[in-house]
């Protein structure tokens, strides 16, 4: 307790703020904007005490926050709370999620989700795994805000939330016990106003249309669809999500044959990129890619379901469930069930003209819609997508709803199968087809070693995780926080210091943390080593795995490269500690037997002097186990990716399953 009391008030350099004693009213707010400012002043008439989460406008400024302090109004760094969430987003969302489904949603419900939707659906997983995922990413909106609520709450306050009401609200009050004092009969007033709004402009302007039974590509949710020549062209579709190519560390072309003839060469596949997942400066981007790749792409945009139709579905579920909605928690379900079936049916009727493809390939199992999914199935279309991150396989969070799964090990395909969430019809393991771009840039990689730092005997690679530029959303990634980013690259400087003999190099996604002023030490203690740079080359496309390659061992944060270091045979450790005194992935799985997590300073010390010094990283056959189970890595067997392709054409293209 004295920890908490010590921390709670320190918000960032020289802010402080004095939290009331025990006992006291807390309200967490989400954002702070205008609106909640006033409501912030009139609840501090009643001796409360505010707690802002992320400052929004002319709020977004550490000064600003700081002088708001002393009316009790304070910006949290929930990285600084001991004991809380190390990974808010995914796990406070995950642990609501299962502790509200099996108590909130029942065969009935499952029933009425079927009358619902625009197609039957036989199979009663898919419905679980589709209600549990809306459930799961409604909560994902606001759940950090309850979590937060309840920490105050657990540390001995009278702990509330003021957060904008959505479906799920009602069930997270009645199951988690923390009171949102939004009030209810506004529900999310701003976002029903806009959309009434909209829905209202958009009927006046058809009304006086002299185009008004013409249906625009607007209306389907769909750009204008290229010309389908040949039946190749017609059979697959890929979902790459946001792009081919992921920035320039790889491109997503595991599905690509090189057989101009073949279905799957890259252009006779239909490129689908789902327009609500993408920022519209980032669409442009994208669009100018496909063009000058020259490949066919069509765009699936978002056009929610007007109030009229939603009502409609809501009444329905009424009349199946019967009355009693002035309940929250009752009201709530029936939100989620209609929004849910709300969602199919647009992806069902966004799908149509696509509808007699035979297989849709998703580029990330994880980020692809549900919705989406059993939509595409509906048409008889087989859901295909290979694991992108051993990690997922964890995390309840978007479980995977698929008729084909190449997983990446045996463990992976163990854990799919036994989540009761999850929908598979079949788990294959592939292995990750992104190993093999360390193998085909070794060769460079160790070019360049030679070159640059022949004077040292050992490569170490480090593996970092980016930082956010801006402070707020800095507070709000608490595992990847600048304190938590700090220890990491103090760590690496350390080993610097006591490794002489060997060179260090640091690689993200981005090196933006380098601008960053709380980094200002970390980046003048390093240009003061000779063994020690920042990769800043994040324009060569490939980059990380070209380093990897030249490498001795890895050193990361959690990141899915190094789970394909390991995988192809480079000694790694993951760097777990937090500045909170928790872990940053070994909370959802610690990779034991095999010792591969580093949690402390000493302990990766230790490990990596033995790794440098003797070439032991662990036992020989221990590691090949490891290999075998987790990355589906056995040797002399048959490249990933080709694997995926003949699996492929021969389960859904089998009259080209020679090509």
């Amino acid at each position: 307790m004295a920890d908490f009391e010590e921390t709670l008030g320190k918000f960032d350099e020289g802010l402080r703020g004095e939290m009331p004693p025990m006992g006291s009213k807390v309200v967490v707010l989400r954002q702070l904007t205008p609106f909640t400012f006033c409501v912030a002043l009139f609840l501090r008439v009643f001796s409360f005490t505010c707690v802002v989460m992320e400052p929004i406008g002319a709020f977004r400024s550490t000064e600003t926050m700081k002088r708001l302090s002393g009316l009790k109004i304070f910006w949290a760094q929930c990285d600084q709370f001991p004991g809380y969430k190390t990974n808010p987003y995914a796990a406070i969302s995950i642990e609501y999620a299962n502790e509200i489904f099996e108590l909130a949603f029942s065969q009935k419900h499952f029933d009425t989700l079927t009358k619902l939707l625009p197609f039957p659906v036989e199979s009663e997983r898919k419905l679980r795994t589709l209600l549990y995922d809306a459930l799961e990413k409604s909560i994902l909106v606001s759940g950090h805000a309850y979590a937060l609520s309840n920490y105050f709450r657990q540390m001995g306050y009278q702990a509330y939330v003021f957060v904008p009401r959505m479906p799920v609200h009602g069930l997270i009050e009645k199951y988690v016990g923390v009171k949102n004092l939004w009030p209810f009969i506004l529900g999310n007033f701003w976002g029903h106003g806009i959309r009434l709004g909209m829905q209202v402009f958009k009927i006046l302007t058809e009304s006086l249309s002299s185009n008004k039974g013409h249906e625009s590509s607007a209306d389907t949710g769909t750009d204008q669809y290229p010309p389908l020549e040949s039946a190749a062209c017609r059979d697959v579709l890929y979902f790459p999500h946001k792009g081919v190519g992921y920035a320039k560390l790889f491109s997503k072309d595991q599905y690509y044959d090189l057989d101009t003839d073949s279905p799957l060469y890259e252009k006779n596949i239909i490129h689908v990129e789902l327009v609500n997942l993408i920022n519209p400066s980032l669409l442009e981007t994208i669009k100018h890619d496909y063009a000058c790749r020259d490949l066919k792409a069509i765009y699936v945009g978002h056009h929610p379901f007007g109030l009229i139709e939603r009502l409609k579905k809501f009444l329905s579920v009424v009349k199946e469930n019967g009355v009693g909605v002035l309940r929250k928690s009752q009201l709530s379900q029936f939100i989620l069930l209609t929004n849910t079936a709300c969602a199919v049916e647009f992806y069902y009727k966004a799908f149509s003209p696509i509808s007699e493809a035979k297989v849709a390939l998703l580029g990330y199992d994880y980020l692809f819609p549900r919705p989406a999914c059993i939509a595409l199935q509906a048409y008889g279309i087989g859901v295909v997508s290979s694991q992108d991150r051993l990690m997922m396989a964890f995390m309840d969070s978007g479980p995977p709803l698929l008729d084909l799964y190449f997983v990446q090990g045996e463990l992976s395909k163990r854990v799919v199968l036994g989540n009761l969430n999850a929908s598979v019809d079949q788990t294959i393991v592939a292995g990750d087809p992104k190993v093999r771009i360390i193998k085909s840039r070794q060769a460079e990689g160790m070019a360049e070693r030679k070159k640059r730092f022949s004077n040292f005997e050992k490569v170490c690679i480090a593996l970092d995780c980016h930082s956010q530029v801006d402070p707020f959303n800095n507070a709000l990634h608490i595992a990847t926080s600048w304190e938590n980013n700090t220890l990491f690259y103090q760590a690496i400087i350390n080993l610097a210091i006591n490794n002489p003999k060997c060179m260090f190099v640091i690689r993200g996604k981005n090196a933006d943390w380098v601008n960053i002023p709380v980094f200002a030490d970390i980046v003048r203690d390093i240009k003061g080593l000779n063994n020690v740079e920042i990769d800043h080359m994040h324009d060569v496309n490939e980059r990380s795995y070209i380093l990897v390659g030249m490498a001795d061992v890895v050193i990361a944060r959690y990141t899915s490269l190094a789970d394909q270091c390991l995988a192809d045979g480079i000694p790694t450790l993951f760097y777990e500690p937090l500045v909170s005194g928790q872990k940053m992935i070994s909370c959802w799985h610690d990779y034991a037997p095999y010792p591969v997590m580093a949690c402390s300073d000493e302990d990766l010390g230790i490990r990596f002097t033995d790794i440098i010094e003797t070439g032991h990283f662990m036992d020989p056959d221990l590691w090949a186990e490891m290999q075998r189970d987790y990355y589906g890595q056995v040797a002399g067997k048959v490249s990933d990716d080709v694997n995926m392709r003949s699996v492929i054409k021969k389960t859904y293209l089998p009259e080209t399953a020679d090509h």
